[in-house]
């Protein structure tokens, strides 16, 4: 199916709205992931679990002064 995303065959997968700015900036990452590099969903995930992890290591709360 990714294959014809690529292609512009099928829409892009919808996603549901996210909930917080952290969950807002994991959806642009996955669909850069997805669209621009175009990894494997298994690849996806894991990158997905390792910025959330960083992202939730940072102190403060650096995804919202991101948001200015």
């Amino acid at each position: 199916m990714g294959d014809l995303r690529r292609l512009q065959i099928t829409p892009p997968s919808m996603v549901a709205g996210p909930a917080a700015p952290l969950e807002l900036v994991l959806v642009e990452y996955r669909n850069f992931l997805v669209g621009e590099r175009g990894l494997a969903a298994g690849t996806v995930t894991h990158y997905l679990r390792c910025a959330k992890r960083f992202l939730d290591w940072l102190p403060g709360n650096p995804v919202s002064r991101c948001q200015r």
